[in-house]
Order: structure tokens, then C-alpha cells, then sequence
């Protein structure tokens, strides 16, 4: 079956390295440990939400539909950083 997201606002979605907050509080860094960051715009400036490596529910790249905030997006996945 096939999903219709020609009627969803896109949200851009990367993998970004963890958070400040996270490394301030290990001893080592993760170099191999990725954040989902979303973003309302392709530039990567208005922010949305962002998803920690060790979380459960996080989006991955097979994912082309994002539940935010009680809304459906589609999503649109980026390079990562």
C-alpha cells in the first residue's frame, strides 16, 4: 500500500552529533552516536525537534511519514553533518 504525502508539509530531517548537555556529562565521546534533528525549513535554521542516539522512538531513514506534535509530515531526509 502506498502512502499519499503529496497533501503533508515536508519536515527536514539529519543526523547531527549529540547535543552539548549529553557531552558535558561523559567521560568519552560517542564518535559513532547520532541525534535526530528536525527542521522546518531545507536551510537547517528554524528548528523543530531533535531526537537522542540512545532513545527508542527516534525516526530512521525508512521512515517517510513523522508524527509531530499531533500533526503527520513527510519527511524529507538530509545529508548528515
Amino acid at each position: 500500500m502506498a502512502m499519499n504525502l503529496s497533501g503533508l508539509l515536508p519536515l527536514y530531517l539529519r543526523r547531527e552529533p549529540p547535543g552539548p548537555v549529553l557531552l558535558e556529562h561523559l567521560d568519552q565521546p560517542y564518535p559513532h552516536r547520532f541525534d535526530v534533528v528536525a527542521y522546518y525549513d531545507a536551510a537547517c535554521t528554524r528548528l523543530a525537534a531533535r531526537w537522542s542516539w540512545h532513545g527508542g522512538r527516534r525516526p530512521t531513514r525508512r521512515h517517510r511519514r513523522i508524527v509531530l506534535n499531533c500533526w503527520f509530515w513527510a519527511a524529507r531526509w538530509l545529508d548528515p553533518v
